[in-house]
């Protein structure tokens, strides 16, 4: 064998400690910030369509956006209701928060909720509850 051990081991745990130096500073945290501290554009507010359809008739309806109630209405007389909101729409889509209060009951009542988004595409979504539903509904 040729060349000293002890020159071999510090030659080994310098070119260990130079191949650290990279991975240190991909698996640590940078200084940025995180993306949910970022601030999202909200886009302007566009007429959009709401039409629900029930398998029995709720005591009351509401739908909110962004934790504003956009929409409510309580005595429906009709099976299906519509609405015209003005919500924000970005590219992303919307989440909706619908609370519908059906009456307690031994049988599954159903709602189905259609919204037209500015652009005229028709998204579908439906709620299934044995009384009152509080659901939030996303329309991509």
């Amino acid at each position: 064998m040729r060349g000293s051990p002890l020159v071999r081991a510090l030659l080994a745990f310098i070119i260990i400690g130079l191949l650290g130096l990279p991975l240190a500073r991909l698996t640590h945290r940078s200084e940025a910030k995180a993306i949910g501290d970022l601030p999202v554009p909200i886009s302007e507010e566009k007429p959009v369509f709401v039409a629900m359809s029930f398998t029995q008739l709720p005591r009351r309806v509401a739908i909110s956006h962004l934790g504003q109630e956009k929409w409510a209405t309580a005595d429906i007389k009709d099976s299906e209701v519509e609405a015209k909101l003005n919500l924000a729409w970005p590219a992303e889509g919307v989440d909706l928060r619908v609370a519908i209060d059906w009456p307690e009951g031994p049988s599954l009542m159903g709602a189905q909720v259609r919204v037209t988004d500015p652009e005229g595409t028709e998204h579908v979504a439906s709620i299934f509850a044995k009384g009152p539903a509080d659901e939030i509904l996303t329309f991509h």
